[in-house]
């Protein structure tokens, strides 16, 4: 089973995906703003990362581009 961040501002968006990946028998993990979502991804194993591009509190690309260079 793999552990999915939902990265998105908008519930409806987080929720719609966190039932499908649900379905397909993963875990999601949902993060409504890009501070707890850096706070997951410390304190979570994770295995891939959904995220909004344009949030009202950052860009998500900030995230996965320091997601990128940890993992470097």
């Amino acid at each position: 089973m793999a552990k999915v961040l939902i990265i998105d501002d908008d519930p409806l968006v987080r929720d719609s995906l966190a039932r499908v990946i649900k379905k397909m028998g993963h875990g999601p993990v949902e993060a409504g703003f890009l501070a707890s979502a850096r706070d997951k991804l410390r304190g979570e194993d994770l295995d891939l990362v959904f995220c909004d591009v344009k949030m009202p509190n950052g860009y998500g690309l900030e995230i996965l581009t320091e997601i990128r260079e940890s993992a470097a």
